[in-house]
């Protein structure tokens, strides 16, 4: 029996769809890990064409908004590893994506997805997220989890294959991005999903440690994930607000030629991040901003 909210993606996928998926599925050794290789491009039938019931469905439909809304690119293929527990998850940081054993436990017990370069890995969905101990594993908060690894592909893409912006800006412009996902298809409004998050982070914003990865893996266990990412979020959210999400693309972009992050961000937004963290406070004043 579908819970409340897959009735709801079923009511937003018609059943008639002309689409030949060229998919090709690869079973692991254990039959609860699995591999799928999905085709990006082209896209060209619009949201309503598209199934969001399943795996493939659903990454598609959440690359059509990247894409048309948020104009970041992405590759002509995505691979999405689901795994059905976090042990397995764990282990296919390690088997699949050559993550050392024990940052990929630390991985593990923070997340439930991730994502290098062109591939995702991600705990698969709950069927019956009530039945579930982890809330993050629901219909609709996986589908904001594929938004938000996929939106971290389309940031690579933007650098030229390179992955070295601050994290606390990857993380921050991901999750705006998932929110924007989410709106777009009909499942959240953008507003009200924007001022929860920003109702919960208060002044000063402090951006010390957020830069590198692993900084920002140890931040996320000592303050806890939620003051972490709220953290990076808000950030994101003012800079994008002030900005339009146009120059945030060329932050990205950015890294394709200079490694520096100051230097970047200072080139882009014509400051320093903690110079413009400094004189925020969060605010939910904002109109949720057109996409340029």
């Amino acid at each position: 029996m579908l819970s409340a909210r897959h009735r709801r993606f079923s009511a937003l996928a018609p059943l008639a769809v002309v689409l030949a998926l060229a998919l090709s599925v690869q079973a692991t050794t254990d039959s609860r890990r699995v591999t799928f290789t999905i085709p990006i491009a082209p896209l060209v039938l619009g949201l309503d064409a598209l199934p969001i019931v399943t795996p493939e469905g659903a990454l598609r439909r959440v690359a059509v908004v990247l894409r048309d809304d948020l104009r970041l690119p992405l590759p002509a293929e995505v691979t999405l590893r689901l795994y059905a527990t976090p042990k397995l998850f764990e282990q296919g940081l390690v088997q699949d994506g050559g993550v050392a054993p024990p940052l990929a436990a630390t991985i593990s017990g923070l997340a439930v997805g991730a994502s290098f370069e062109s591939s995702l890995f991600l705990l698969q969905p709950t069927i019956t997220p009530a039945r579930s101990s982890d809330a993050r594993r629901g219909a609709r908060e996986w589908l904001r989890l594929v938004a938000h690894e996929m939106t971290h592909v389309g940031q690579v893409e933007l650098a030229g294959g390179q992955g070295r912006a601050s994290q606390w800006m990857a993380e921050g412009v991901a999750d705006w991005a998932s929110l924007v996902v989410l709106d777009r298809l009909g499942l959240a409004a953008m507003r009200a999903e924007r001022d929860g998050r920003l109702a919960t982070v208060r002044a000063p914003l402090d951006l010390g440690g957020l830069d590198d990865p692993r900084d920002f893996i140890e931040r996320s266990r000592r303050d806890g994930t939620d003051t972490t990412y709220g953290v990076a979020f808000v950030v994101a959210d003012r800079l994008i607000d002030r900005y339009g999400f146009a120059r945030t693309r060329e932050y990205f972009r950015a890294f394709a030629h200079e490694r520096d992050r100051t230097l970047n961000f200072r080139a882009v937004f014509g400051e320093t991040p903690d110079d413009f963290a400094r004189r925020l406070g969060p605010s939910r004043d904002a109109v949720f901003p057109g996409v340029p």
